[in-house]
């Protein structure tokens, strides 16, 4: 009888948002805030609709108003305190991620024996190094807007240079350096699993000139950080599959 009754459209909105129909829940949820913006909550839900239904402006925008509306939300406690604190910290977050377009990575590793070279680490942050021996490497990735970001589900363009170090020294071996240029894809939500196509260009005498195919997945527990506190346990176990189209092994 009353279709602009806020208590009957944010309802109706969580019914919508529960059967993932993202693009009538969104309105509802507009149109409440239009009659009272004091539905605090909503701000935030609007950014998590937008972001599953891969409209990232959007999504980034409501997130942004929830940030706004700081000093609106009620905390008296200090518990009640710091679960606010995390909960801006998380949306923080996802702005972040949303609008990130660009990731460098570097990393340098240093060998205190002589006994030949090993795998370079892999940043946590990101699928770089890894299959190629190496010890030290730069790698540039780029997120295509829209496309790139769906949802959790991420696509990048990226390019790479590798090179050894020689063991127990930091000096570069100059036959070693190794480019690369390729995509990656992550095609799963909850799941950490990278599926990745690269373009091996030699620069160096003992570098490859091949394609390289890899499968990467990788899962942690509490490895987040996480505010107030020192220190704490985590878990974290990655796996690397590799093939090298030219190359034996």
């Amino acid at each position: 009888r009353d279709p602009e009754n806020n208590q009957y459209n944010t309802a109706l909105g969580y019914t919508f948002l529960d059967l993932k129909k993202y693009a009538q829940a969104a309105p509802l949820f507009e149109g409440a805030l239009q009659r009272d913006p004091d539905y605090l909550d909503l701000y935030k839900d609007l950014g998590y609709i937008y972001m599953k239904d891969c409209n990232n402006d959007r999504a980034v925008d409501w997130f942004k108003r929830a940030l706004d509306n700081q000093p609106f939300y009620l905390a008296d406690t200090p518990e009640e305190q710091e679960n606010l604190r995390r909960e801006l910290y998380g949306l923080r977050k996802e702005v972040t991620k949303l609008n990130t377009r660009l990731d460098v990575t570097t990393y340098l590793s240093f060998q205190s024996t002589g006994r030949g070279q090993s795998v370079a680490p892999v940043s946590p942050g990101a699928p770089g190094g890894g299959a190629v021996p190496s010890q030290a490497g730069v790698e540039v990735a780029y997120t295509p807007p829209k496309l790139g970001f769906r949802d959790e589900r991420i696509l990048q363009v990226f390019g790479r240079v590798l090179w050894n170090v020689e063991p127990r020294s930091l000096k570069f071996v100059e036959d070693s350096y190794q480019g690369g240029f390729g995509l990656r894809y992550k095609p799963l939500k909850t799941q950490n699993l990278w599926l990745w196509g690269e373009r091996l260009v030699a620069f160096g005498d003992q570098a490859l000139d091949s394609w390289l195919l890899r499968l990467l997945y990788s899962w942690d527990y509490g490895y987040d950080l996480r505010l107030g506190e020192k220190w704490w346990n985590y878990s974290y176990a990655y796996g690397d599959v590799a093939y090298f189209t030219k190359t034996p092994g």
